[in-house]
């Protein structure tokens, strides 16, 4: 969408030719690849980044809501207008006084045309798994909340006022969304404008306060043309002025729909739509002065593909874990991330929603996406199903772009959707805080607890919910201590810092394995300034972990002089967990997987693995080697959802099963003796209960000691004759066998 019929060209999708494999446009303009290979993308390394969902029959609709029943829309339904998309997400607290997130989901309804905008807006509060009924809003944009506690969002178009001057209409909401307040907020810029301009994109705000707003708008010294700006206020959104000029147009190039994001480290990068060539591409440039100066524009490119990236209206997300994540579209939609959270490369990229008719390869979608990260590693990405029509000069509607053919994939319906992916840094062992101390399995000692009305989500708590927002943290006046005692001891291998986010800051963790000796740290921060976690290695042994935060001067000024603030700590450990493991898809680092993958298995609950035998051909089953030893031990949660018959776990030597054992319908524990091929029991029914029940052997190569519930039920010999052992099988009863279907949770397998 642009400001004059001239330049809504590019929005105005004129037909185009289909670049089909063997064209000269192939070699030139990448094409990103659909969905991975499931072998590829659901068990790969687990030292690796993933960008990973479930199928597209995990795709729902936000608008209309309820999903249509119908695949094709009626000539009525076609004239409900619903496309390019917005989404925020706002961190609140829940009726039952546990963190939550409201979701707003914003877009238009009218025509692609210059024109008085309509939009309309739905909310969810279940991250983005439902959304309410629509109702109208002023918004346009998503708005974002200011450190003040307001949200704050802008319209579109900007209106000249005079040679340097715009206005555009501005909107606040200190209610957090339920109704909204609307002013004029003047834009001024050294030079002659023609024409008002568009702001495009989520405003962000810099830890001084500074609120940032990006334009793209046209001038005399372009020539008319669009270049791409940053606007800066200092007076909470009152009034911007020009700080900087992201990109100049040159030659035939001209820039305008931006998106910026402050980055891991606290530079700003834009990712820019270039237009002027056959078709909208993206570029990049970057500033480490806050915006007043850009580095040179280049062309953004994708890893592992020399071409270049075709694309319209990029959204950036720094996600809490630290990675960044770049939404773009047309043609389909699709995203990439930048494990540094730099954006100096991109990889994973993959298409994650299209709508294609198999005519034009711009057809469907508009390419217009929205980003909101719904946990420290999990987001949700909105897309339109068919881009809105435009208008032509003799005023009816120009549906080139979505016409009503009944060829898409999807349908001809106007409407808006949505899709959870899960951004996953390296590593198994993220253990999920907050999971553990619902389930009394953490407790919090801490004197980080100041706390203000306004601030609902600074608490102790603050500090694991999946948040880096800055008032989701626990906080102290002056220096604080924040220890973390778990149920169980743990091998520490990775620990994750955000501490007062903008700001500089120093902390030292230390590792217990009585809560009383602490020695010396294993982890310190010096002097950093974070804008999401940071992760470094560490190799420590405990049950307790303690942040010793240091405190830091001109704090806020409702919290006093100094402060200190654990923004949010990650704990990763040697035991696989799940949660840092693609929901919906298969665990990294697994072999031999079948009806096998990742779920939740209640709402606000942590990741575990399901396998579900539902086939005559196949028995569900995950297995995983590691290195050999003579002495294992093998840990795990078991959690029967339906078992008609039974699950095994296998501790193995190669393929040999060294210790072979079942669990029964009935809870009843049994072994498998390879000389005799029959099972022994080895403790009856009742053993293991239809809720969680932990479960460990403890193994050498000729005897093992079994465990339930940390109560010993069983010894017992070997299954088979092994010299070591150097991995472990979870599986159904058998390849006939169906209707069994079980979680495994926090399982380890260590020499000891």
């Amino acid at each position: 969408m642009l400001p004059t019929r001239a330049l809504l060209a590019a929005c105005l999708l004129a037909p185009l030719p289909v670049v089909l494999q063997g064209t000269a446009h192939a070699a030139a303009y990448c094409s990103i690849p659909d969905t991975p290979a499931l072998t590829a993308q659901e068990s790969g390394p687990r030292e690796g980044y993933l960008a990973g969902s479930g199928s597209d029959a995990f795709v729902d609709w936000v608008y209309p809501s309820p999903r249509p029943a119908a695949k094709e829309p009626t000539a009525a339904q076609r004239r409900d207008y619903a496309g390019f998309p917005n989404l925020t997400a706002i961190d609140v607290v829940r009726p039952d006084g546990t963190p939550g997130q409201k979701l707003i989901a914003t877009w238009s309804t009218n025509v692609d045309a210059v024109m008085a905008q309509t939009s309309g807006m739905a909310v969810s509060d279940d991250g983005g798994l439902t959304f309410g009924p629509a109702r109208g809003t002023p918004l346009r944009e998503a708005p974002v909340q200011l450190h003040d506690g307001r949200l704050f969002g802008t319209a579109y178009y900007l209106s000249k006022v005079d040679a340097h001057t715009n206005e555009l209409d501005v909107h606040t909401s200190t209610d957090l969304g339920q109704t909204w307040d609307t002013a004029k907020a003047t834009f001024t810029s050294p030079d002659e404008l023609v024409g008002g301009g568009v702001a495009h994109g989520v405003p962000i705000q810099l830890a001084d306060g500074t609120v940032l707003v990006t334009v793209y708008a046209r001038y005399t010294a372009t020539g008319g043309k669009n270049q791409a700006e940053l606007y800066a206020s200092a007076d909470g959104g009152r009034t911007f002025a020009r700080r900087g000029v992201i990109a100049r147009p040159a030659g035939e190039a001209t820039y305008n729909e931006t998106a910026v994001e402050q980055t891991s480290d606290g530079s700003l990068l834009a990712v820019m739509r270039k237009d002027g060539g056959t078709y909208s591409t993206l570029a990049w440039s970057r500033s480490t002065d806050e915006g007043r100066t850009w580095s040179a524009v280049r062309d953004l490119q994708l890893s592992g593909q020399s071409c270049t990236v075709r694309g319209v209206a990029p959204r950036l997300l720094l996600m809490p874990n630290g990675v960044l994540v770049l939404s773009a579209g047309r043609p389909d939609d699709w995203l990439a991330i930048s494990p540094d959270g730099r954006g100096d490369s991109w990889t994973q990229q993959r298409v994650t929603y299209h709508n294609r008719d198999g005519v034009y390869d711009t057809h469907g979608s508009s390419g217009y996406t929205a980003l909101a990260a719904v946990g420290a590693n999990r987001l949700v990405q909105l897309f339109d199903n068919c881009k809105l029509p435009g208008v032509k000069a003799d005023g009816t509607l120009n549906e080139t772009a979505c016409p009503a053919s009944g060829r898409f994939e999807n349908g001809g319906w106007y409407a808006v959707k949505r899709r959870h992916l899960d951004v996953l840094a390296p590593g198994a062992g993220r253990i999920d805080l907050a999971a553990k101390q619902r389930a009394g399995e953490l407790t919090v000692e801490t004197n980080m607890t100041w706390a203000d009305a306004r601030r609902p989500r600074v608490r102790p708590d603050g500090a694991f919910d999946g948040s880096t927002a800055y008032w989701s943290s626990a906080v102290s006046q002056g220096p604080g201590e924040y220890v973390l005692h778990l149920d169980r001891e743990q091998t520490f291998n990775r620990i994750g810092l955000s501490l007062r986010p903008g700001h500089p800051a120093s902390a030292s963790v230390y590792v217990s394995k009585d809560g009383a000796d602490w020695g010396r740290p294993v982890a310190t921060v010096t002097g950093r300034t974070d804008y999401a976690l940071r992760h470094q290695p560490v190799n420590a042994t405990g049950r307790h972990v303690k942040v010793v935060v240091e405190a830091t001067p001109d704090c806020d000024a409702e919290i006093g002089p100094s402060c200190a603030m654990l923004n949010e700590v990650e704990l990763h450990s040697t035991t696989d967990t799940f949660d840092n493991d693609p929901i919906w898809l298969r665990p990294r680092g697994y072999q031999s997987l079948s009806a096998a993958w990742v779920s939740p298995y209640e709402v606000g609950a942590d990741r575990a693995l399901t396998l579900s035998d539902k086939s005559t051909t196949l028995m569900a089953k995950a297995a995983r080697t590691t290195t050999a030893s003579a002495r294992k031990t093998l840990e795990f949660r078991y959690k029967p959802v339906t078992v008609t018959n039974s699950f095994l776990f296998t501790v193995t030597s190669g393929t040999t099963s060294a210790y072979h054992l079942s669990i029964s319908r009935a809870g009843a524990v049994s072994r498998y003796d390879a000389a005799t091929k029959k099972w022994t029991a080895l403790a009856p029914a009742g053993t293991v209960g239809e809720g969680w029940t932990r479960i460990r052997l403890e193994a050498t190569t000729s005897s093992a000691i079994l465990y339930a519930g940390d109560r010993q039920i069983a010894t017992l010999p070997r299954t088979a004759a092994v010299t070591s052992m150097d991995g472990y099988a979870f599986s159904s009863a058998g390849t006939a066998p169906t209707g069994d279907e079980a979680l495994f949770d926090d399982v380890r397998f260590e020499d000891r």
